[in-house]
């Protein structure tokens, strides 16, 4: 497969764009007194550094800003590409206790950095850990990976990653979010090795990860919970071979949307381009409709397509649908990443973007989030600084006003541009030296105040960024924001995940059971556990259950038709000890709850307490067995289903339709009648809706690509939306119906086979 990596012409890309920005060492000197006789009359200059920290080279890796030793002050995290991860104290900028470490995937061979370290309490026991990749395309033969390290400077655990084509480095960021519903964090990152991993928070792998991403990853992950089921979706792009997912085309790219799920990982979709991609996503609500998006830049490539090269994309988080008025066109290949936040003060999102990274025209542009251009400015126009651009922007208010600006790096010096037109707040700073990263910005506390982290590098020697002279300045700000920093820091926060926290789960009034088919039981919401058959030994296994109608009980029925209860469920009878012709598939209460049916794959009908035999199918040869049955809201009648969504009427039971003469692509696998009892909703295995009758459609999963099955569907009490459930435990909410979590993202013993909705408090 084509790699990124695997040839001279694709490697020098970032090589040559690193030696060209040296080669304007005239330019460098140049811009420097430019800069210093622009004081006089220009605008003000930021006070001299707090602190200053000399570290080894440094390129692409950025400051990370979190408090590491828990004294409540900020601390500094970088690496250099000398392999060494250093931890600054907040205050004075020296390494604290235990730090400096050399990073090293293999124990024994310190790797060189381009990874930004992610700090993220893995355990949520109060205690921080790192998190950084390893590998340079600027330092040849070393062992790529990541090495996760506790607070103190020990080592967490080491992943080194395989080779391919030559190379194994992790140059994207690793993103720290909790992917598979467990409740702990997990950290996700792309490699050169053409893998995307995910581990927990002791190094183990998720299951079906690694996965084959089939080509190079440069970019870092971003996280969100896009589907609002308790844990975050993966979004990550990545170079695409020819002959692969994208065709033909060389020098592609494809953006992917993952979901970890008990099966595995689930690819939700995708999108191609004529280009690599380099930039990271960034998400955020972009046209203020609450739904949201990504936005990612391209890569240098020389895929021949200006069109491709130059653009900048946004994607809706759900689809992967273009957002209205999008993409856009910038002057130019897009290395950095877009940040996100309201640079103009209407209180909307606006995107900010560097680019060109292979010219010398390099640019900032500014985009409402409808894509409408606010500005674009060269930096460095007034030094005659047109150099490329690799860095990615930060946004928080420089000049005190309310409205965040951007404050971003070059080759040569680092600027900051006031946020509503891209003018000049200050005079530059970092002069004749060379950022390539993101600066990070931060309240360092009482005495200290806010101030603006920048990491550089002054080329030396062959004027590589390897050979460079590598150095950390944290500036004192003139003035204190005014509003919180809408994008401080690169990937937006320490855990990297380049998107705000998911929208908090509404107070529970209602929520439901999970059932597996060895009676294990799930609880979400407001539903209680009130026992299960877990841990006995059963004859077969459970395969419906339902709710008292007060809710503080439950049924659970195998499939021989054995009877267990809990909470105020009362036992009326079973089949336990009957020879039965077919198994039991379903069950439903009275509405006063002193008796139950049961029914049979053959439509046998089995009555119990106050439950009056109505009729069956018993005696009938259907086409396609039964799979579900529901009563009237009198209890003088029910309906069957069979597979194939045919009907049948029962008592006071009225007809509503059926998909009996529908060519289904999934077969039907149960049934839920609506509040009124005057209509009927059928769900497939693809969780494909059928709504008849009142019943109203609120959505479904029938085209999604699902981890398993649906298995079955149960409506909210309002009749105003419904949940579908899988096999694996995800659970899908529509209309009214709030998500209160799942069992979709780990491993379960047994399969889901069966679920109830709890009663509203």
């Amino acid at each position: 497969m084509l790699s990124y990596v695997s040839t001279p012409n694709r490697r020098a890309r970032l090589g040559c764009a690193a030696v060209a920005l040296v080669t304007l060492a005239g330019v460098l000197a140049a811009g420097f007194g430019a800069a210093e006789n622009a004081g006089a009359t220009g605008p003000p200059a930021l006070a001299n550094p707090a602190w200053s920290k000399v570290i080894g080279p440094t390129h692409l890796s950025s400051p990370t800003i979190a408090d590491v030793n828990g004294d409540g002050v900020p601390d500094v995290v970088t690496a250099d590409l000398s392999g060494m991860l250093h931890v600054l104290n907040g205050r004075t900028g020296q390494d604290l206790p235990g730090w400096p470490q050399p990073v090293q995937p293999r124990a024994g061979s310190t790797a060189a950095v381009e990874s930004t370290p992610a700090v993220a309490d893995l355990d949520r026991d109060g205690k921080p850990e790192i998190i950084v990749g390893a590998g340079s395309l600027e330092v040849a033969g070393q062992q790529g990976g990541v090495v996760a390290f506790n607070a103190n400077g020990t080592v967490r655990f080491r992943i080194a990653t395989a080779t391919v084509a030559g190379q194994n480095a992790v140059v994207g960021t690793p993103a720290v979010g909790d992917v598979n519903g467990d409740g702990f964090p997990d950290v996700v990152f792309g490699s050169f090795d053409h893998r995307i991993y995910a581990v927990n928070r002791v190094g183990a792998e998720l299951r079906g990860f690694p996965m084959d991403s089939l080509d190079t990853i440069w970019d870092s992950a971003a996280l969100y919970d896009a589907g609002h089921i308790g844990r975050n979706d993966i979004f990550l792009g990545g170079d695409a071979s020819p002959g692969g997912p994208c065709g033909n085309q060389s020098w592609s790219g494809l953006m992917r949307a993952i979901r970890v799920t008990s099966m595995g990982p689930v690819v939700r979709w995708t999108r191609c381009r004529h280009q690599i991609y380099q930039s990271s996503a960034a998400i955020g609500d972009l046209d203020g409709s609450g739904r949201m998006a990504l936005v990612v830049g391209t890569g240098t490539g020389p895929s021949g397509d200006a069109s491709a090269t130059n653009r900048l994309n946004a994607y809706y988080l759900d689809n992967g649908q273009n957002v209205p008025g999008w993409p856009v066109l910038l002057n130019g290949a897009i290395f950095g990443s877009p940040v996100i936040g309201d640079i103009n003060g209407d209180h909307h999102n606006d995107v900010v973007v560097t680019a060109c990274a292979v010219c010398t025209d390099g640019r900032v542009w500014a985009f409402t989030g409808h894509g409408r251009a606010l500005w674009n400015v060269v930096p460095g126009a007034a030094e005659g600084d047109h150099t490329e651009i690799l860095s990615t922007p930060i946004l928080v208010d420089l000049d005190g006003n309310g409205v965040n600006d951007v404050a971003v790096g070059q080759a040569g010096e680092f600027y900051f541009l006031r946020g509503t037109d891209g003018a000049r707040l200050y005079r530059p700073i970092e002069v004749g030296r060379v950022v390539q990263d993101s600066a990070a910005v931060a309240n360092f506390g009482p005495g200290l105040g806010w101030r603006i982290v920048v990491q550089s590098w002054k080329p030396q020697g062959d004027g590589t960024p390897a050979h460079g002279a590598g150095r950390v300045d944290a500036i004192p700000l003139s003035v204190a924001p005014r509003v919180t920093p809408a994008w401080p820091q690169w990937r937006l926060n320490p855990r990297h995940t380049a998107a705000p926290p998911a929208p908090p789960l509404p107070p529970a009034v209602a929520g439901y059971w999970l059932v597996a088919s060895d009676g294990g039981i799930f609880t979400y919401g407001n539903a209680r556990f009130y026992g299960s058959t877990g841990a006995i030994r059963l004859n077969k296994p459970i395969v419906t259950m339902a709710r008292t109608p007060s809710g503080h009980g439950y049924w659970l029925v195998a499939s021989d038709g054995g009877m267990f209860s809990f909470g105020d469920a009362r036992f009326y009878g079973s089949t336990g000890g009957i020879r039965l012709n077919h198994p039991i598939v379903a069950m439903a209460p009275t509405p006063t709850g002193h008796g139950y049916w049961l029914v049979a794959s053959d439509g046998g009908m089995f009555s119990f307490g106050d439950a009056r035999f109505y009729g069956s199918t018993g005696g009938i040869r259907l086409n396609h067995p039964i799979v579900g049955m529901a009563p009237t809201v009198t209890g003088h009648g029910y309906w069957l289903v069979a597979s194939d969504g045919g009907m049948f009427s029962f008592g006071d039971a009225r007809f509503y339709g059926s998909t009996g003469n529908l060519r289904l692509v999934r077969p039907i696998v149960g049934m839920a009648r609506t509040a009124t009892g005057h209509g009927y909703w059928l769900v497939a295995s693809d969780g494909g809706m059928f709504a008849f009758g009142d019943a109203h459609f609120y959505g479904s999963t029938g085209g999604q690509p699902l981890a398993a099955p649906i298995i079955t569907q149960t409506p909210t009490a309002s009749g105003k939306g419904y949940w579908l459930v899988a096999a694996n435990g995800d659970v899908f909410p529509f209309g009214d119906a709030r998500f209160y979590g799942s069992a979709g993202g780990f491993p379960l013993n047994r399969p889901i086979v069966t679920a109830a909705a709890s009663k509203h408090s």
